[in-house]
């Protein structure tokens, strides 16, 4: 991985192999709206997604801007952070202030109640992140890359303000929202486990990692040695000791094999 400092406002990190910048890249691009916290604590994250109509345009200007009334006056909205397609990330309001993106929303949190009519509303214990989507192109479909941006910008959050819960803006806002669109807290939360796991150099299936054998092995069909052997039974799939393989997934002391032949046991294995 390769990182370079590009100005004052972009941090880059390029992978040597020309895949995706994984940290994503940074952008800052301040919003013309926030608002204090009024001395309260970030208590969760709220997700969100653009659902533009068309593809002619992006949403950075508007959300930079604040929106856009009928009378041409401006909405106020803003956001912490714009995920792209391509997993740019656009910084728009800094985390110690409130971003205006769901004001209007209710949420309990251990047993106070965030509204507009109650003494703190849901902006301000709350991060809140948009998904770039633009409905005539995607139709329901987030880019691997955007996604696994999403959920390395949670997964860093959690690093540094505890394990923040997750909400989709409908959960808080149903009866005027229904974003995210498509994408469920359950699969948000699986991209951040995949952050988690790149960041932390342990094998994914669309990273995997070489390890190699310290002593010959059988490969197994299932991630027990009572499933039967890779392969034919007279003719099993054997690895000699000193061989390299990709490992794309580790799960319960048992490691699959990237290119789909099967599982062996972690412990005759090596990180390379």
């Amino acid at each position: 991985m390769l990182c370079l400092k590009m100005g004052i406002d972009i941090l880059t990190c390029v992978r040597k192999d020309g895949a995706m910048p994984f940290p994503p890249i940074i952008i800052i691009k301040p919003a013309n709206w926030s608002t204090s916290r009024n001395g309260q604590a970030i208590k969760c994250i709220i997700a969100h997604d653009t659902e533009r109509p068309s593809n002619d345009s992006n949403s950075i200007s508007y959300l930079q801007r604040g929106g856009e009334l009928p009378d041409g006056s401006d909405r106020k909205v803003s956001i912490h952070a714009l995920i792209e397609p391509d997993g740019t990330i656009y910084q728009m309001v800094t985390d110690y202030l409130a971003a205006n993106h769901a004001g209007y929303g209710t949420l309990k949190i251990d047993n106070i109640i965030y509204s507009k009519d109650a003494q703190y509303n849901v902006n301000q214990i709350s991060l809140g992140f948009e998904l770039e989507y633009t409905k005539a192109p995607y139709m329901g479909i987030y880019p691997e890359e955007q996604l696994l941006s999403m959920g390395w910008w949670i997964y860093q959050k959690r690093v540094h303000y505890g394990q923040l819960p997750i909400y989709r803006h409908a959960d808080v806002d149903p009866k005027r929202r229904t974003d995210t669109r498509h994408l469920s807290v359950a699969e948000i939360e699986h991209w951040v486990t995949k952050a988690e796991m790149m960041l932390n150099d342990i094998p994914t299936v669309e990273k995997p990692l070489m390890y190699k054998f310290i002593v010959p092995q059988v490969v197994y069909t299932e991630r027990t040695i009572a499933s039967r052997f890779a392969g034919a039974a007279h003719t099993p799939v054997v690895y000699q000791n000193g061989m390299l393989i990709p490992i794309g997934d580790i799960t319960d002391d048992w490691a699959w094999i990237a290119t789909g032949i099967g599982f062996v046991p972690l412990s005759v294995l090596v990180k390379v």
